[in-house]
């Protein structure tokens, strides 16, 4: 099976989440297009790696569940808690933060509509998590990074990391 195919088998497998379920206008169709997009992005920014790969869709499971307001850029929404997409201060599929450095408008382009926010920042997402991975020399330590912004230790990275590498062990 190719890297893309079980990707987005995987993908198809996942649960969606009960807000797409009550997207009046979203449907199976456009599902399968959508996850088809995130495979090929994945598959894409991951360059070969099935540790990237999975790095990238457990974050992003865990982080949005994938959910289409999430990626287009519709989170938080007056009708959902504000605390979702951390009050408005993240980004995307994988719910980036704006690096100090970044001007707001790149950062908004992390989420939206089209295919190439999500190449962006899925491409960040693993811009960030080679940077945690290189400074706290762990797998765990990369996603405590991510996770806290900061920190090399984070409660539930472990939990994260094992899911990676199960995951990992099954791309193909």
């Amino acid at each position: 099976m190719a890297f893309e195919t079980f990707v987005f088998a995987w993908l198809m497998a996942q649960p969606m989440h009960v807000t797409d379920l009550d997207e009046p206008e979203f449907n199976e169709p456009d599902r399968l297009s959508r996850m088809s997009q995130i495979a090929e992005a994945v598959t894409i920014v991951g360059d070969g790696s099935r540790i990237t790969v999975a790095t990238l869709l457990v974050t992003m499971k865990r982080e949005s569940a994938f959910r289409w307001d999430v990626q287009s850029g519709n989170c938080p929404s007056a009708s959902r808690p504000k605390s979702e997409c951390d009050g408005g201060a993240a980004r995307g599929l994988a719910q980036l933060h704006r690096p100090s450095a970044y001007p707001k408008e790149r950062w908004m382009s992390w989420a939206g509509p089209e295919y190439l926010n999500l190449v962006y920042s899925l491409t960040q997402a693993k811009a960030m998590i080679d940077g945690a991975f290189s400074s706290c020399r762990s797998l765990e330590g990369a996603i405590s990074r991510y996770a806290t912004g900061n920190l090399c230790y984070w409660s539930g990275a472990q939990e994260r990391a094992d899911e990676i590498r199960a995951l990992a062990a099954r791309i193909r």
